[in-house]
């Protein structure tokens, strides 16, 4: 009799032993909602369903592997409330930003400016070295408006930008001198379009300096937010003739990516 006692004692160890655990662990709960449930501060209920309040200052890992802290994880690690990561030398407005590998570390938004830039045709950006007079047009390096282009548009691009998704700030200025061929009151138009799909994204134009003829030097500066690569070209419009060029400084057209 007691053979056979310990022969059913035996087999019911072994049924026992050879289901699988569905257990879930709780420290400080004694209501785990999750494969690893630690209440920080022991509010949970001691049944039912745990509020979101208190869940804030749990820790829970699914069976998924996912960790959530202060809330249901759904993806890897799921984070309510602030996340610091220590560094050295921080400051404020500082990005954090990864490396190939996936290694991420806090950068100064300083470091991070890194321009992008393009020159419109036939104009020296912002450079004037080599000039016998900065503050004179060298005809070689102009670009000049022929009388078929009045009043219409010309793409000035000799470089275009290439913008990924982002905000962007977007800058540009032309220069333009020479007797227009048309007396009166005279606009340079200077427009920013995404090559892309098209779009104008900004217009500006300046009036030239006297009537008849003079200096303008139409210009602007815009946070653009982008939701997709795009290309970005220069294209501008004069009502008269005259010669784009590179005088005080030249001409303008670059990005800087902010976020």
């Amino acid at each position: 009799m007691l053979k056979h006692r310990i022969l059913f004692i035996n087999i019911i160890i072994s049924f026992v032993i050879s289901l699988p655990s569905y257990s879930q662990i709780g420290i400080n709960t004694e209501n785990p909602k999750y494969l690893l449930h630690i209440d920080g501060q022991g509010n949970n209920a001691t049944s039912g369903i745990v509020s979101a309040s208190q869940l804030l200052d749990d820790v829970v890992v699914d069976n998924n592997g996912n960790v959530g802290l202060g809330a249901i994880p759904t993806v890897k690690l799921e984070v309510t409330g602030s996340l610091f990561l220590s560094g050295t030398n921080l400051e404020s407005e500082m990005r954090l930003i990864s490396d190939a590998n996936g290694y991420a570390t806090w950068r100064s938004i300083e470091n991070l400016l890194n321009p992008i830039e393009a020159v419109t045709k036939g104009i020296l950006y912002g450079d004037p070295t080599g000039l016998t007079d900065p503050n004179v047009a060298d005809p070689t390096r102009s670009y000049t408006w022929s009388g078929t282009q009045i009043n219409a548009w010309t793409n000035l691009t000799r470089t275009s930008i290439k913008v990924t998704p982002g905000t962007w700030l977007v800058y540009a200025s032309m220069g333009i001198t020479g007797s227009p061929s048309v007396i009166g009151n005279n606009f340079f138009w200077m427009q920013l379009r995404n090559k892309t799909t098209g779009a104008i994204l900004e217009t500006v134009g300046n009036l030239h300096e006297f009537t008849g003829g003079g200096w303008a030097k139409p210009q602007f500066m815009k946070l653009i937010v982008f939701q997709q690569n795009a290309e970005l070209e220069i294209w501008a419009g004069n009502e008269a003739a005259s010669s784009v060029n590179n005088r005080y400084g030249g001409s303008h057209f670059g990005a800087i990516k902010i976020l």
